[in-house]
This record gives C-alpha cells, sequence and structure tokens, in this order.
C-alpha cells in the first residue's frame, strides 16, 4: 500500500496506494493476507457510518 514510486515495468502502481487513502478517509482500513503462489486476498473494513466531526457532510448519515 506505499505510494507509488515510478518503475519501468510491473508493480502495484498507484491503485493500492488510492485504495487505501480512500478507505481511511471514510473512517475504515484496508489490509492484505498474501501467500506465495496462491495469490492475494485484499480486505476493505468500512464502518456502516462515519464517525466525527472530521466526516465530510456528504459521509454523515443520519
Amino acid at each position: 500500500f506505499d505510494r507509488f514510486v515510478r518503475r519501468e515495468r510491473g508493480g502495484p502502481g498507484v491503485g493500492l496506494a488510492l485504495v487505501k487513502a480512500l478507505v481511511e478517509l471514510h473512517g475504515g482500513w484496508a489490509e492484505v493476507e498474501s501467500e506465495p503462489g496462491k495469490g492475494a486476498a485484499f480486505i476493505l473494513h468500512l464502518p456502516l457510518e462515519a464517525a466525527g466531526v472530521a466526516a465530510a457532510p456528504e459521509l454523515r448519515l443520519g
């Protein structure tokens, strides 16, 4: 989930860093489970409701 570093070929690029940042802006977190040769699972945890006054008005429910 590190920020993008320019590479010649391959690598995760900017996508995972953006996903992590967006999930955290919503008060959640992201994690990855990986086993060599068996792929990876990306798990995103999002709250049911936006928390706190820091939440953007459009995210506040209720």
